[in-house]
Formats: structure tokens, C-alpha cells, sequence
């Protein structure tokens, strides 16, 4: 029996998007795989989505098993807490289990908690990097995201921006594609008015989609001066979700 890893992204109807899910899962592998004393370095990776692709993380959890996996970590592809990771993700595991009482899972906190005291904030990291990427220059940065309508998760994504301003000792301020604002294009005119001619807008999005495509649109007809692609491949995102795949910190456990 081994121990498995299950990265859970939410899905989408843009093939880029599982395209750039399946090339994460590949990296996660390797660099799991390049520490042979370590448990984890043996690993089981896959992948499974919370709508519009396959596999559904059942399935996903049911072929671990089959294929030998006793415990298995479950990484969401997601920044912060909300209904997927309060109930699509436990009634999933708990439907599993109901037939495979033997398989413990537990599923990670999401990407957008803070590291603990010492330890690198990757996630600021790769947005940083994916921002360098643009080659532009700029005072201010929207950090924009799919948006909800849980005040936890606004709450999350808040917290981000603040730690990112803190550490860069530039304003960012948080914006959201979909329920209530601040939307994007009024984010960057916020900041704006306040002085900052040269606003980057960078996005809480693991891939291409329809909410990050509307995104970049908007933040470009607002006169954004540097618009970041999603986070991608980027190494500091393949840290933080090996790390999540590692760590004892657990969101919940069944």
C-alpha cells in the first residue's frame, strides 16, 4: 500500500484549462519523485475536477484505492475557503469512504492560507513572478479573483492582498470577477484617483478561462498597465502544491 496525492481543480469548458492542470500534476510528480528518501518521493499523483471534466474526484479517489493507495492527500486547486471545500469536497470523500472504510483522506488547507512563521510565502511568489513576466513597470497592483459571495472566502483573498502589500510595500487591493465588488476596472480606477498611473492587475487563476479572459479584458479597457497570466506552471506554484501534498497541516480529515 502506498500514499497518494489528488490535486482537485475545479474544472472548466476551456481546454486550456485542464491542459494546464494536467502539465501542474506532471510537475508535482517529478519534483516528488526527485526526493527518494522520502515517503512522498513514491507517491501516487493524479488529478480530479469539481465540474465539466473528468475525472470526478469519486472516481478519481475509488482508482487510488484500486491501485493501492491506503492514505491519500487531497490538494484543491483553490485559493480560498468556500462551498466547494465545505461541502462538495467532504460529501465526495464521504461517499468513498462509505464503501472504502479502510482509506484515510485528508485534504489540504486552500493556497491561499498563509506559511507558517519562517517558511516562504509561495504563493506571493508566483504572483510576483508572473507579474515580472510582463516586463512592465508599475506603483500599484488589483489583485483580482473569481469572487464570492462567502464572506470567509472575500475574507481570504483580503488577507492575501494584505500580506502582499506588506511584503512588497506597494497598496493592493483585492477585486473580484463575479459577485459583489470592488470589480476589477473599479479597483484599478480607485487606485487611480489615489495617484497611481501604472496599476498591474495579476488574478488568483491556476489556468485560462472564461472569468480570467474576462478579467484581462477589463482590466485593459480600465488602463491597466500590466495584466499577469494566470499562474500556470509557474515553480513557485509547484512548490507551494508539493508542499501542501507533504505537509501535516489539514483542513479536514475523514
Amino acid at each position: 500500500m502506498s500514499d497518494a496525492v489528488l490535486l482537485v481543480a475545479h474544472g472548466s469548458r476551456d481546454p486550456r484549462a485542464a491542459a494546464t492542470v494536467t502539465g501542474l500534476v506532471a510537475a508535482v510528480r517529478g519534483r516528488l519523485r526527485a526526493r527518494p528518501g522520502d515517503e512522498a518521493g513514491r507517491a501516487l499523483v493524479r488529478v480530479a475536477y469539481l465540474d465539466f471534466t473528468e475525472p470526478s474526484v469519486g472516481r478519481a479517489l475509488t482508482e487510488l484505492a484500486a491501485d493501492g493507495a491506503s492514505q491519500i492527500r487531497v490538494v484543491p486547486l483553490l485559493f480560498t475557503p468556500g462551498y466547494h471545500l465545505r461541502v462538495d469536497l467532504p460529501s465526495a470523500v464521504a461517499e468513498v469512504r462509505a464503501g472504502l472504510p479502510w482509506l484515510h483522506v485528508s485534504v489540504a488547507e486552500p493556497l491561499g492560507v498563509a506559511p507558517e512563521a519562517g517558511q516562504p510565502d509561495l504563493l506571493l511568489d508566483a504572483l510576483e513572478e508572473r507579474l515580472r513576466a510582463t516586463n512592465r513597470t508599475y506603483g500599484a497592483v488589483v489583485l483580482a479573483s473569481a469572487g464570492s459571495s462567502d464572506p470567509e472566502a472575500r475574507r481570504a483573498v483580503e488577507e492575501v492582498a494584505a500580506r502582499w502589500a506588506e511584503r512588497s510595500g506597494r497598496p493592493v487591493v483585492p477585486a473580484f470577477a463575479t459577485a459583489v465588488g470592488p470589480r476589477v476596472d473599479e479597483a484599478v480606477h480607485g487606485l487611480m484617483a489615489r495617484g497611481y498611473d501604472r496599476v498591474a492587475v495579476s488574478g488568483l487563476f491556476i489556468a485560462p478561462g472564461r472569468l480570467p479572459e474576462m478579467t484581462r479584458r477589463t482590466a485593459i479597457a480600465a488602463g491597466a498597465a500590466a495584466v499577469a497570466e494566470p499562474l500556470g506552471p509557474d515553480p513557485s506554484l509547484v512548490r507551494l502544491l508539493t508542499s501542501r501534498g507533504t505537509s501535516v497541516r489539514t483542513l479536514a480529515a475523514r
